[in-house]
């Protein structure tokens, strides 16, 4: 059974829902300091080689280096990395090159053929959270029964989590207007308003990104409302895990190459003045500036690769789990926790 959040900045990004049956919150405070959000991306170790075309270092990223910075750096070697990280996070992170690196800090650890898609190598991330919880010993045992009991058997909503949205959570509102403007002009004028308006394709892009997460949020919504369930599909993902791995429902990210539209999207644009078709034709005007909204499929709940686990020391609860790739693990804390105020508790 899902709850309804009647958290007004969760709700204005669609975040409408929780799988975890219970309604308290716990009053808690997450990212507080470096060392207290660690991230290290898992790969398939079975796709390494020694003689392979592209290779692959393993790079530790500190608290507040943001990835852009990381990709800027790297541009300048032709290398990129595997995955983004969040700002406030300390990460263990790999990095691709098609040339060999000797640099202070980039540790070889092999390589793997071309071809090879960066999907098919990054399996998730593991994270290790240190979570300050206010009157710990009043919520202690509430927090080991979600941890231990209802994670696992909850369907959690994949939800595209308060990061994307950004600092304001208004990136979805932005990325919709700049979808409205150009539909209203001429291809010549479309490089300059994208550039002069929105600061350059790379901005743009991320704002389409953000609408696109926000209709994907609202599909699965919709399936909640009417069935009580996430959307079923007749197309399965298979997802990767750690050992072997598992067929999971998906639902589409909308883009401009995707033909078979669920009707709950449907309804979902009707609502803010704009049909599918319209909205395609948009995307793939958008293609001739570089901004590529293809479109995908998206597991409907979050997946879990391996048990979780927690341990308490002081006012101090430290959360370790590991979630597939593309997934948000602030979106396993809201479970956990259910913020009252997001964006002033870190997240």
């Amino acid at each position: 059974m899902y709850l309804k959040s009647w958290v007004h900045e969760d709700i204005s990004i669609g975040l409408c829902y929780y799988a975890v049956d219970t309604s308290s919150y716990i009053p808690h405070q997450i990212k507080s300091g470096p060392g207290t959000f660690i991230v290290e991306e898992i790969i398939d170790e079975n796709l390494l080689s020694t003689d392979g075309d592209i290779h692959i270092y393993k790079i530790d990223k500190a608290w507040g280096v943001d990835s852009t910075q990381i990709i800027e750096y790297l541009r300048r070697y032709g290398a990129y990395p595997l995955g983004r990280k969040d700002k406030y996070a300390d990460a263990i992170q790999y990095i691709l090159s098609k040339r060999r690196m000797r640099k202070s800090g980039f540790e070889y650890v092999g390589s793997i053929p071309k071809g090879i898609r960066t999907s098919e190598l990054h399996i998730g991330n593991r994270f290790e959270i240190e979570v300050h919880v206010e009157d710990l010993a009043r919520y202690r045992e509430d927090i080991e029964e979600i941890v231990y009991e209802k994670l696992l058997s909850s369907n959690i909503p994949n939800y595209y989590s308060y990061q994307r949205f950004g600092i304001f959570r208004i990136n979805h509102l932005r990325g919709y207007r700049l979808i409205r403007e150009v539909a209203s002009l001429p291809q010549k004028d479309l490089g300059k308003e994208v550039t002069n308006t929105y600061g350059g394709k790379d901005i743009a892009r991320l704002l389409i990104n953000s609408f696109q997460a926000y209709v994907f949020n609202h599909t699965l919504n919709a399936s909640i409302r009417r069935s009580g369930d996430l959307p079923k599909s007749l197309q399965k993902i298979f997802v990767k895990k750690i050992d072997g791995g598992e067929e999971v429902d998906g639902c589409p990210v909308l883009g401009y190459s995707l033909t078979d539209i669920p009707q709950d999207i449907e309804d979902i644009l009707k609502i803010m003045g704009i049909s599918v078709g319209e909205l395609k034709r948009i995307l793939y005007r958008l293609r001739y500036l570089g901004i590529d909204v293809y479109g995908d499929l998206r597991p409907t709940k979050i997946v879990f690769l391996e048990t979780p686990e927690i341990e308490f020391q002081g006012q101090t609860a430290k959360i370790k789990f590991s979630i597939s790739r593309g997934q948000y693990a602030t979106q396993v804390l809201r479970e956990i926790f259910k913020p009252k105020y997001p964006s002033k508790q870190g997240y």
